[in-house]
């Protein structure tokens, strides 16, 4: 007769692998994820926001409507031949490319798109029209420039002609910079909430999520309310000068309770409200730090079991350790310390770190304009025979366009791309990503042969 199989039930207390659904588009961004490492079982997957934060950041620092084009064509071309492409075997050259062909399509969009904020098109402003009335007397070199209105979108052109267009460029992108790391970083602390009422993480939701929030806003998310309000009042109607943030953020902290000079005052209450912004920044430290372990302590001490030090409640199940170990007052204490200075010190040299943001936009801006200028306009200016002058044209523009290809389109592509990949990783993921999971892999007798084969 026939012989019933038999079905043997293993119980154990592993962490269950992961399992994520992938497609065509999604499939390359979930692998920079998993570079990092594979998310938890049921644990938040920042892999699906790498779509478009991962595409975004790279615009801001590609931004450049011409290099975006030329990088758009390329990657359509390899999504529209994708078929073809994936019969052949492709050299180490073109394989990246072809695996990461919508990575590269979704960064050029938003490449395009920073790039007509900034008005700029191979080092260029595009945008023909202004919004500014120029008047330019006889006998003067300079230019009466006053503004109409506010451009509906980006930069308005007549910066790119300005004597403090470098400057202007600095701020703006500096500014924008801060913005986008404040968001980026409030948004990861925002998926750490999600993790603690998934998981019922209730002490670190109230003694470290919620403090961790307050910090945060109190001094660098006041930062960003600064910015937009120094964006949005008009110094020159008002007949003062514009107060310098820096300066503005640096005596909040280290003058506390010092009165504020009228030039630097940017709105009414700013004396009052700025010492209770650093008392609350304050009052988060030890919020961080002690109530966690002082309360496992005490359910220690009323007959709880041992506790996983870091996340003691992920299974939402009353915070067994997996192995059992004993609970440890002293570790558990250093721990939280070691999380609470990171976090604290974290939180400044983040937001510095975002900076790279505007730094590799202002470089990118800068290379583009000293290779047009200084190869292409350059050559337009030779005075020679007219055969000549076309040949020396020419010859300068193949330059221009090789240095364009091998410089800014492939060298500055693959920088942006690891700055990027390093934003998300340290300053994004290091709010709330665990990432020490395991990849679901189905059984298979052909995987398991290959396995006794090696």
């Amino acid at each position: 007769g026939e012989t019933p199989s038999v079905l043997s039930m293993i119980h154990t207390r592993d962490t269950p692998p992961t399992y994520i659904k992938l497609n065509k588009l999604t499939s390359t961004f979930q692998g920079l994820n998993d570079a990092y490492g594979v998310p938890r079982y049921q644990e938040l997957n920042p892999g699906i926001f790498y779509v478009v934060t991962y595409s975004f950041l790279f615009g801001v620092m590609f931004g450049d409507i011409g290099h975006g084009t030329l990088m758009l064509c390329g990657a359509l071309f390899l999504v529209v031949n994708e078929g073809r492409f994936a019969k052949r075997k492709l050299n180490e050259l073109i394989a990246p490319a072809y695996h990461g062909r919508y990575v590269l399509l979704l960064m050029s969009v938003f490449s395009i798109y920073c790039g007509a904020v900034y008005n700029e098109c191979f080092g260029i402003a595009l945008l023909p029209w202004s919004y500014y009335q120029v008047d330019c007397p006889k006998n003067q070199t300079g230019c009466n420039v006053a503004p109409l209105a506010p451009p509906p979108f980006g930069v308005d052109p007549l910066w790119s002609i300005s004597e403090n267009k470098l400057g202007f460029a600095n701020s703006f992108k500096m500014k924008i910079s801060i913005i986008i790391g404040v968001s980026q970083m409030a948004f990861g602390l925002a998926c750490k909430t999600a993790n603690c009422f998934y998981f019922k993480q209730w002490k670190e939701l109230y003694y470290e999520n919620i403090p961790e929030f307050l910090f945060l806003f109190s001094i660098f998310g006041y930062l960003c309310v600064l910015i937009i309000l120094k964006w949005t009042t008009n110094w020159v109607g008002l007949g003062l000068p514009a107060p310098a943030l820096l300066d503005t953020l640096l005596k909040m902290v280290l003058e506390v309770g010092a009165p504020i000079a009228k030039e630097d005052l940017l709105y009414t209450g700013q004396a009052t409200v700025q010492p209770l912004l650093v008392a609350l920044a304050f009052i988060c430290v030890p919020w961080m730090l002690l109530p966690k372990p002082l309360l496992l302590k005490a359910e220690h001490e009323r007959g709880y079991h041992a506790v996983a030090m870091g996340d003691e409640e992920h299974r939402g199940g009353g915070g067994h350790d997996e192995h059992g170990e004993e609970f440890d007052f002293q570790e558990i204490m250093i721990h939280q310390m070691i999380h609470t200075i990171e976090f604290v010190l974290g939180a400044i040299s983040n937001t510095a770190s975002y900076l790279r943001l505007w730094a590799l936009s202002l470089a990118h801006a800068g290379l583009s304009e000293v290779f047009w200028e200084r190869v292409v306009l350059n050559s337009l200016e030779v005075k020679a025979q007219p055969y000549v002058h076309g040949l020396i044209i020419f010859c300068a523009f193949a330059v221009w366009a090789c240095m364009t290809f091998g410089v800014l389109m492939v060298m500055e592509t693959l920088s942006a791309c690891l700055h990027d990949i390093r934003l998300h990783w340290v300053e994004f993921q290091n709010k709330f990503y665990k990432g020490d999971g395991t990849l679901f892999t189905p059984f298979s007798y052909e995987t398991i042969g290959a396995r006794e084969d090696e």
